[in-house]
């Protein structure tokens, strides 16, 4: 008598996201993994003690639709974000990160130093719910107590 056997189908092993990442100096390149986002600045930039500067990458992300760009700061010290901290899938403007210097000393900046760091995460799924009317809200008056001032003598 012939055994059967049964084989389950294979399952399709997920596919890496892949960011596109185009640079001011016309490379392009493709990373699943987290890329450094480097000063593009023409010349030294000086980010005082508890000061912001703007650092522009030179960098085009093309992010998944589904995903977004997470950027993360490198050195504890130093303060990185992009305006919100993340890049979706409608972007496609260079990208600037803010740095902000959190220790006591002044931080340079010299063109081609990393500053950051991004990588792909999945976008929380939003599930779709009716509408919900929310009733204006009931705003009491505020009450002044009354004063009355007398003039000094």
């Amino acid at each position: 008598m012939a055994k059967s056997y049964s084989r389950e189908p294979k399952k399709e092993e997920p596919v890496a996201p892949v960011l596109k990442v185009s640079y001011a100096n016309g490379e392009v390149a493709e990373s699943a993994d987290p890329v450094f986002l480097k000063s593009n600045a023409a010349c030294k930039l000086s980010v005082g003690v508890r000061s912001v500067v703007a650092v522009p990458t030179g960098m085009l992300v093309e992010v998944p639709e589904g995903y977004e760009f997470k950027v993360v700061p490198l050195d504890p010290k130093i303060e990185a974000d992009s305006a919100l901290g993340t890049i979706d899938s409608g972007y496609h403007e260079e990208v600037v990160v803010r740095v902000g210097n959190s220790g006591d000393f002044p931080y340079e900046i010299l063109p081609g130093n990393p500053v950051a760091s991004g990588f792909l995460s999945p976008l929380a799924a939003v599930k779709d719910s009716p509408a919900v009317e929310v009733p204006p809200a009931v705003v009491e008056p505020e009450v002044t107590p009354e004063v009355t001032v007398t003039p000094e003598m």
